[in-house]
């Protein structure tokens, strides 16, 4: 009864060229066909079940065969060599959906869901692999249709088209200037593929942001919060000994938190404006009197030096931030690695112990919120990495809504250049489905990698 794969019936979801003519369209109305196909042997036993679901009925909603037996269902062995058609037919309340420019989540927005379960576990020989590859291919079918072009207008808005372009653009490192973690204040030099043997990471989450444009960290709001009054407030010198954080506050723009020293607790602050009063420990004098349009720098160190304090700045707007005390002790705290994939991080050269999930240019489209909605839930965004210097693809990337980037299971470390790495936009795919073993990316790695002056397996 494990969900693998589901898709909603809508134009996006059928193919690129369907998607990409939707966008000028009012109203769509029609079915799909899907054919599917196991890759395994004779030695393989299982088998997976695919069923037509109604548009009022998610996929992760039915938990085993009792759920989903009730709606049209088929089930495909996995020893079967032969394509499977299913045809899922356009269920609707009226005589055509719009075409807009929101995820089409609601019932009456989609026409259906094809999902595919895992019915019987997959089994093998014991000299065998328990490992097939399943295959999806999609078209409109005879009676769709799109209907009613749209009026072309030259004016600016965030459609899904839009959003591609953007993110595209945030991905593409060989264009951007300044490569900055969203949180170390250091340029970025490499793109590392963790072992997939790094089945978590304490990576401080600061600044960093998920497609919906909430905070990675658990401290979202800290206005109003006195540190000093909280239980953990005896426990805050053990663990912030000898650390060293500083804070750059830039208007309008999330804070940037900078950790040295071992893997004890940092401060996790956010603020989407002026930072104007903090309290601090171990400050023996407010920093200098500051205008409102330059930088702020705070600096804390771990050392019982005077105590806490109220720092407050020369500002015209006045906004108090505190810290968060248990997430001062919790933080950086183990994180998951979803599914035995590899971590997608950025760091610098030389660096050993200091990494980021994403760099400030990427972090600040995702807090705008524009990618809210965007990908359906269930699944990830899946991107095709290339090597833009030597022109090749060299593997997927999945972006999840928890805004963790991960790719194909890795044996090594695997470290490029970034300024020469850039990720399109290639689909939606779902959170448990595996990467697809695409020969040429194995070959181009191979090739490619040799020209990156950070290269080397650990």
């Amino acid at each position: 009864g494990t969900l693998l794969w589901y898709t909603s019936l809508q134009p996006k979801n059928i193919n690129p060229l369907i998607s990409h003519l939707a966008d000028m369209y009012h109203y769509w109305t029609g079915g799909a066909e899907f054919e599917i196909k196991i890759a395994g042997t004779s030695f393989h036993a299982g088998m997976l079940t695919i069923v037509e679901l109604p548009p009022q009925v998610h996929p992760t909603t039915l938990t085993g065969t009792r759920d989903y037996s009730a709606y049209n269902w088929h089930g495909i062995d996995a020893k079967n060599p032969s394509l499977e058609g299913f045809h899922v037919r356009d269920v609707r309340q009226t005589a055509f959906h719009f075409i807009d420019n929101d995820n089409d989540k609601e019932p009456h927005k989609i026409g259906g869901y094809i999902a595919a379960y895992v019915d019987m576990s997959l089994n093998t020989s014991s000299t065998g692999t328990q490992q097939v590859s399943v295959q999806v291919w999609s078209k409109p079918s005879r009676d769709f249709q799109l209907l009613k072009l749209k009026i072309p207008r030259l004016t600016p808005g965030e459609s899904k088209s839009n959003v591609e372009i953007l993110i595209n653009s945030a991905l593409d490192f060989t264009t951007l200037k300044a490569m900055v973690p969203s949180n170390l204040s250091y340029e970025a030099a490499r793109l590392e593929v963790q072992a997939a043997s790094y089945k978590a990471h304490n990576i401080l989450l600061v600044n960093h942001f998920k497609p919906d444009g909430t905070s990675m960290c658990e401290v979202n709001n800290l206005t109003g919060f006195n540190p000093s009054t909280k239980t953990t407030y005896s426990v805050l010198n053990t663990v912030i000994d000898d650390l060293l954080v500083k804070f750059q506050v830039r208007p309008m723009l999330p804070f940037r938190a900078n950790r040295y020293g071992g893997e004890g607790g940092a401060i996790v602050a956010r603020g989407l404006t002026h930072c104007t009063k903090m309290k601090q420990w171990g400050v023996k004098d407010p920093p200098p009197e500051t205008k409102v349009n330059q930088p702020i720098y705070f600096e804390m160190y771990g050392t019982n030096n005077g105590g806490w304090k109220d720092v407050i700045p020369d500002l015209k707007i006045v906004e108090y931030a505190g810290v968060e005390g248990s997430d001062f002790v919790r933080e950086p705290k183990s994180t998951p690695v979803p599914n035995g994939e590899s971590l997608v991080t950025f760091t610098q050269a030389g660096t050993s112990n200091q990494y980021a999930l994403q760099l400030q240019h990427f972090s600040e489209l995702m807090a705008r919120g524009i990618l809210k909605d965007w990908i359906p839930k269930g699944q990830c965004a899946k991107f095709i990495m290339s090597d833009k210097s030597a022109g090749v693809p060299v593997g997927q990337v999945k972006l999840y809504a928890t805004g963790q980037m991960t790719t194909a299971p890795s044996k090594d470390i695997v470290k490029w250049d970034v300024e020469k790495m850039a990720m399109v936009f290639d689909g939606f795919v779902a959170e448990t489905s595996p990467f697809q073993r695409v020969a040429e990316h194995s070959t181009n790695r191979l090739l490619a990698l040799s020209f990156h002056s950070s290269y080397r397996r650990t």
